[in-house]
């Protein structure tokens, strides 16, 4: 197998958030939205695997190793600029593409609608 398609399908969001939004609010919206999504779907990694609110960085299912079956994101929280960037990786075996580019816009509608609502 060629290293360059070692890797697993990934898509990239940019969110606009409201001024004012906490870290922890973010945090506490993406892993609602992820334990939902996994009871749901058991392709998607529900567990939180990176919390690192100095950073505010935000990783679920072991995001950094490629080697991982199932849906997991990154989120990194720009509290100057009132943004949120997220990274979704979704790979099935041999790196095949479980469908992230669906899996991306079905977590940013649950999430964006999450931090609408005042989580």
């Amino acid at each position: 197998m060629n290293e360059a398609t070692m890797q697993a399908p990934r898509q990239q969001a940019r969110i606009a958030v409201a001024p004012g939004t906490t870290t922890a609010q973010v945090f506490a919206c993406a892993e609602r939205e992820l334990q939902a999504l996994a009871a749901e779907d058991e392709t998607w990694l529900g567990e939180v695997t990176r919390r690192d609110f100095a950073q505010a960085v935000l990783e679920s299912g072991d995001y950094n190793n490629e080697d991982i079956t199932g849906f997991r994101v990154r989120l990194e929280h720009h509290v100057a600029s009132n943004t949120i960037e997220v990274e979704a990786k979704g790979a099935g075996a041999y790196f095949v593409d479980l469908g992230v580019d669906a899996a991306m816009q079905t977590f940013r509608q649950r999430f964006e609608r999450c931090l609408g609502s005042g989580a």
